[in-house]
C-alpha cells in the first residue's frame, strides 16, 4: 500500500486529481490514501486469481480458446 500511495502522489499530476470526471477534486491526503488502498486491493485480488494459474497449460488453454476440444 505504501509503494502504491507514493505512486499515486507521483504519477497522478494535481490537475487531473482536481478533475476526475464526475467526482469531487481527489487532492487531500485522505484522497490519495483511498486510492493507493483501491490500487492495492486490485493488485491484491489479481494476484490471487493469477496465482492459481501455475500450469502453462492452463493459461494457453485461457487465453488462446481452442475451439476443437
Amino acid at each position: 500500500m505504501g509503494l502504491t500511495y507514493l505512486g499515486t502522489i507521483t504519477i497522478f499530476p494535481r490537475k487531473l486529481m482536481e478533475t476526475w470526471p464526475t467526482v469531487d477534486p481527489a487532492v487531500r491526503t485522505l484522497d490519495h490514501v483511498k486510492v493507493s488502498l483501491f490500487v492495492a486491493a486490485l493488485g491484491v485480488l489479481a494476484g490471487s486469481l493469477g496465482g492459481r494459474a501455475d500450469s502453462k497449460d492452463l493459461m494457453r488453454t485461457v487465453l488462446f480458446i481452442d475451439e476443437e476440444t
